[in-house]
């Protein structure tokens, strides 16, 4: 009997010396995950709306436009009104152009468009005309430069096609309003 109430002495003081042991013991827990944070894309740039460019062609030619772009998903059109004077001494002259192109780059900040300009040198039966492909790049919101280059004719009262030739310009845009 004394076996068996040292036994069970020495049971009941291992099964409350191990609940104090547990007690003790650090307890592991999992932290909550991390939160997935999700950072939305950078806002495309908008190409749409009013604009005014400068620009210096080769021939020291320098140019002046206000124009306007439409958007469509990538494809952008425009028309713009033009003025140039030549330095080098063939006066002033005064267009019309149009042109359409495709957004490129994940925040169509690139586009890449064909254009086609008239023009009219006051004074004269003179219509040069171009013919051109380029490249506008966005700086910012606002701000963008661009170069293009093709061929240029022109049509003579009474004359027909005139010169033929290659033009090549570069310049800065600035968007109107917002």
């Amino acid at each position: 009997m004394k076996l068996k109430v040292l036994l069970a002495g020495l049971l009941g003081s291992m099964l409350v010396s191990s609940a104090a042991f547990a007690t003790d013991r650090p307890q592991l827990i999992t932290p909550p995950p991390l939160p997935v944070v999700v950072v939305p894309p950078a806002p495309s740039f908008n190409w749409a709306g009013a604009y005014v460019s400068a620009a210096y062609q080769r021939g020291a030619i320098v140019q002046g436009a206000v124009g306007f772009n439409v958007v469509r998903s990538r494809v952008v059109l425009g028309a713009e009104l033009l003025g140039g004077y030549s330095i080098g001494g063939g006066g002033l002259s005064v267009g019309l152009g149009l042109r359409a192109g495709v957004l490129v780059g994940d925040r169509d900040r690139l586009l890449l468009y064909a254009s086609g300009r008239l023009y009219w040198v006051p004074g004269t039966s003179f219509f040069p005309m171009t013919f051109d492909v380029g490249a506008e790049f966005r700086l910012t919101d606002r701000l963008s430069v661009f170069a293009e280059g093709g061929l240029y004719a022109s049509f003579e009262g009474g004359v027909g096609l005139g010169c033929c030739g290659s033009s090549l310009h570069a310049g800065v845009t600035f968007r109107l309003g917002r």
